[in-house]
């Protein structure tokens, strides 16, 4: 089962997404989107879902919190789609070249993301 929801907290767009092969989805990852900036990108099992759902938003920069394939997982393909820079810690941007290996129920609820070499290292651009 997939879910995908969306809610508002002032100028905030959040946007839920939850997956599971066995019914409804106990584990759901959350992305937010204020002011050009989106934050996080969702796993890699609700990728399609993930960009129907943002596809329209005026996104100009990313960031993702950190390497967590329900974080990471769709930085790439947002990224080609926005034709945007994805940010992160220093830290995060070496995990991301080499991604460590992931557990069997991480693979099952979330899908594995692929490594990624595009991530700018730092602080988020001024608009």
């Amino acid at each position: 089962m997939r879910v995908t929801q969306e809610f508002e907290h002032g100028p905030v767009q959040s946007f839920r997404f939850g997956y599971s092969p066995f019914g409804k989805p106990n584990l759901l990852v959350y992305t937010y989107f204020v002011d050009g900036l989106l934050i996080d990108t969702g796993q890699p099992k609700m990728a399609k879902e993930v960009l129907k759902t943002l596809k329209d938003l005026p996104v100009q920069q990313i960031y993702v919190t950190h390497f967590h394939e329900d974080h990471s997982g769709n930085a790439p393909a947002l990224q080609k789609h926005f034709d945007c820079p994805v940010y992160c810690s220093a830290l995060c941007a070496e995990i991301m070249r080499n991604p460590p290996a992931i557990s069997i129920a991480q693979k099952i609820f979330w899908g594995d993301r692929p490594a990624n070499n595009q991530l700018q290292r730092g602080l988020l651009r001024n608009s």
